[in-house]
């Protein structure tokens, strides 16, 4: 919340600054197409490249310092002001001279003061424009505004000095031309708008190259704090993968195993957990893992409890399936133990056929022969239990019919297959 605050005005401000920029620079171009088409009619480009060479001239250095005098901005206003004050001069001679209702006498008070007031000017300027040629020397006939200027001072003191109000249409011609360079005069002036534009315009970029630089220090920090938090979250990451993969390496694992011993049924030793349809070929079973949680070798069957095809019924001790093992075939399975414990392994067992029927029960390194009767009892089948002792953490208890009986199709139905652990007995007095 706090960084949001924080951002949103410097964002704010830097939208202002730029939109402040663009105008200002808007404005300055403005101004300066309008310098242009005023320079250009007075070609004024070439006068400003003559000042600068004329800066670097071989001329001696009080003509150098006299120029820049002339042609400081104190000196052009002075000289604006002359013109203007002569143009008013002018106007109120041939104002007076014309239009005028009032008595002789003062008309002619009048247009000697108007008079003799324009010469005093003219006199100014002509010895402005004479410092400019000592001081410019031939560089000054280079100018063509120079030129001009000096012409129209002369002819227009030689009017006043000679013709007095008889050149009235000289005067007002020569009048023009000083309203002109009056207004060019402006637009000369008006460079130092134009420079002082152009230093405002430099320090609003100085301002956004400083805040665009804390904006950059502000990205490259941000970058660091990120490239940290991927840092962070890659190694929370892996250490949570590394305790999934170890946590399911020690769960699968015998020793781990060995911790939680069954008691009871063991996986599906019931049967009810049967073959996909796919791994069944009628009744026969395909495949070697194709019964859940056992794996089988030979012909093992999936027997459906109760009549069966052919007259024969078979009894199922718990729940309704059951698995029948033909000659040579057997079932078996991996169980953890706890090393030196004794186990009982329980199952209900019968004959399929009228014949002699054995099943072996075997864990490594112990294994039993047991004949099969033919009690039916009350719950569908014989209840068998087999004893062993455990060596290992782990043992593979196998089902396996040897093979004895003559019918290669008989063989022995066993179902609901548990074990127990056996506390081993102590001593009473």
């Amino acid at each position: 919340m706090s960084s949001s605050h924080i951002q949103h005005p410097q964002e704010h401000d830097s939208s202002i600054s730029i939109e402040i920029l663009e105008s200002s620079i808007q404005n300055l171009i403005k101004a300066w197409l309008r310098r242009e088409k005023w320079h250009l009619c007075f070609n004024s480009h070439q006068d400003d490249e003559h000042c600068d060479d004329d800066l670097h001239n071989k001329r001696a250095p009080w003509r150098i310092h006299l120029a820049k005098f002339l042609e400081s901005n104190p000196i052009r206003l002075l000289a604006l002001s002359l013109i203007l004050l002569d143009l008013v001069f002018t106007v109120l001679d041939l104002s007076s001279s014309l239009l005028s209702c009032t008595s002789k006498k003062n008309d002619v008070k009048q247009n000697v003061v108007y008079h003799w007031g324009g010469i005093a000017i003219l006199s100014v300027l002509t010895m402005k424009m004479l410092a400019l040629v000592v001081a410019l020397g031939s560089t000054f006939f280079k100018r063509p505004g120079l030129i001009v200027d000096g012409v129209v001072i002369s002819v227009a003191l030689l009017l006043e000095l000679l013709l007095e109000t008889k050149g009235a249409g000289l005067v007002i011609v020569v009048s023009l031309w000083r309203v002109v360079r009056v207004v060019e005069s402006a637009f000369e002036l008006s460079d130092e708008a134009i420079e002082a534009q152009i230093e405002s315009i430099v320090c609003q970029f100085e301002v956004l190259r400083d805040e665009n630089q804390k904006l950059q220090d502000i990205i490259v920090e941000k970058d660091k704090r990120i490239a940290e938090l991927e840092e962070v979250v890659t190694m929370e990451a892996f250490l949570t993968l590394a305790l999934l993969i170890s946590f399911s390496f020690f769960t699968s694992s015998p020793a781990f195993a060995v911790e939680v011993p069954l008691d009871g049924f063991i996986p599906n030793g019931n049967f009810e957990e049967g073959p996909k349809p796919s791994n069944l070929r009628k009744t026969v079973i395909k495949g070697k893992y194709s019964l859940p949680k056992w794996e089988i070798n030979g012909t093992v069957e999936y027997i459906h409890g109760g009549p069966q095809p052919g007259g024969m019924f078979f009894a199922v001790a718990h729940g309704v399936h059951a698995v029948r093992l033909g000659n040579e075939a057997s079932i078996s399975q991996t169980l953890p133990v706890k090393i030196g414990s004794l186990y009982a392994l329980t199952f209900g067992a019968s004959r399929t056929c009228a014949q002699e029927e054995v099943l072996r029960v075997s864990v490594p390194s112990q294994s039993g022969d047991l004949p099969l009767q033919t009690l039916y009892s009350s719950n569908g089948g014989d209840i068998y239990a087999w004893g062993f002792y455990a060596t290992s953490k782990s043992v593979k208890v196998t089902f396996h019919n040897p093979g004895v009986q003559e019918d290669p199709a008989c063989g022995p139905l066993i179902d609901c297959v548990a074990i127990k652990e056996l506390k081993p007995p102590t001593l009473t007095r």
